[in-house]
């Protein structure tokens, strides 16, 4: 994610990287709401303005304080998280097909599951 928002046009709105999540501006009911999109998946954001900047939303969507948290995960999203924090989590037990694991990371749980279920 790094690579990709060290791009020189990253922090656009409609680009269309393949490889990068891409911020769109999309009607619906004649709003305009901005999503992140990345392969197949799309996340609203929120509603558009003109005031809106992607560089501004992309560092609101990184929380900025260190978390220490335990979460149940499947166990092929173990990687994933290596991948997205820097940081392999410590895995603490098995239990029902889930991998409970114990990690730190500057993203929240709930952040974490979204980069795990988004990308």
């Amino acid at each position: 994610m790094l690579e990709c928002s060290l791009r020189s046009n990253f922090f656009e709105f409609n680009q269309n990287f393949d490889d990068c999540p891409n911020f769109k501006i999309k009607s619906f009911n004649q709003e305009r709401f901005i999503y992140l999109n990345y392969k197949d998946n799309s996340y609203r954001i929120k509603k558009f303005d003109l005031s809106d900047r992607p560089n501004k939303i992309w560092i609101n969507l990184l929380n900025k304080n260190l978390n220490f948290y335990q979460i149940y995960i499947d166990p092929s999203n173990f990687n994933k998280i290596q991948k997205y924090t820097g940081i392999e989590p410590r895995i603490l037990s098995y239990n029902n097909s889930l991998v409970e694991i114990e990690t730190k990371s500057y993203f929240s749980s709930q952040q974490l599951h979204f980069l795990i279920n988004f990308f």
